[in-house]
């Protein structure tokens, strides 16, 4: 039996999906969807509706040969694959990198309510 790791993937596109309840994680290139879905139930214990999958080509990559021959060598990075996690309505997963985006909003909020409550 092979082992899975999810990966929460952190970005602002994966922050504002978060709020509507669909979370964004990076697995291993040969999970499927079932796999996904037991895992993430079983690990956050959430109920899971969809789950959808974006497989990403690798990029071609080219690095300079330093010394008396200077042709580029050519490679590829590796493939990837993203996860997008659609839970239950009113079901959430706590993201450590995402509650500290939420509190930073929340400290600007309250800073700018105190400005506006000051000048008057």
């Amino acid at each position: 039996m092979k082992t899975l790791s999810l990966i929460p993937h952190i970005s602002e596109k994966a922050y504002q999906m978060s709020i509507s309840g669909t979370y964004i994680f990076d697995v291993p290139t040969d999970a499927n969807k079932a796999e996904i879905a037991r895992l993430v139930e079983s690990k956050y214990k959430v109920s899971v509706i969809t789950v959808n999958v974006l497989n990403r080509k690798g990029k071609k990559a080219r690095s300079i040969r330093l010394g008396s021959k200077t042709q580029p060598i050519y490679g590829t990075r590796a493939k990837t694959k993203k996860a997008f996690v659609k839970l239950k309505k009113g079901e959430i997963i706590q993201i450590e990198a995402f509650s500290e985006v939420q509190a930073q909003a929340d400290q600007a909020d309250n800073s700018k309510k105190e400005k506006k409550v000051s000048k008057k």
